[in-house]
């Protein structure tokens, strides 16, 4: 995995002045896409819940570095950007660690073919809930 330095040198991470003002359209898709999350769920496309969960985060994850005025590309450079600027905040530690997994099962998913079983379609359509409620509480929005 690259670290931030390699993130920033490949312009990957980099500050962007009207990155705050898209701050409350990401929690906002986010929202959307947990609705659609559990929608699916219903109907037992477990991973299509997984999918749609997983994006959620990740629009919530943008929200995050948004919010410093910062623009972020790729999964993992996002990754590296909320771990270094939120660095001291334990609670969005395990939750990142926990996108970090995701990240991991959405690409089997996407990229592989793999199924999703119930327990892991209601474990990340909970942490996406959890992360909006946290990022919600943090940005005040």
């Amino acid at each position: 995995m690259r670290s931030f330095e390699e993130c920033e040198k490949e312009g990957k991470i980099r500050a962007v002045s009207e990155a705050k003002n898209w701050v409350l359209r990401e929690v906002k898709s986010a929202e959307h896409r947990i609705k659609s999350a559990e929608n699916v769920n219903k109907i037992g496309e477990k991973e299509l819940v997984l999918l749609s969960a997983y994006n959620a985060i990740l629009n919530l994850n943008r929200a995050l570095v948004f919010s410093k005025g910062i623009s972020v590309k790729g999964h993992l450079c996002l990754i590296k950007a909320i771990q270094k600027y939120f660095s001291k905040d334990k609670e969005l530690a395990e939750l990142s660690n926990s996108f970090e997994r995701a990240l991991e099962s959405r690409n089997l998913v996407q990229y592989e073919g793999y199924l999703v079983n119930e327990e892991q379609a209601e474990f990340i359509l909970s942490l996406a809930k959890d992360y909006l409620v946290y990022v919600k509480r943090l940005l005040k929005c």
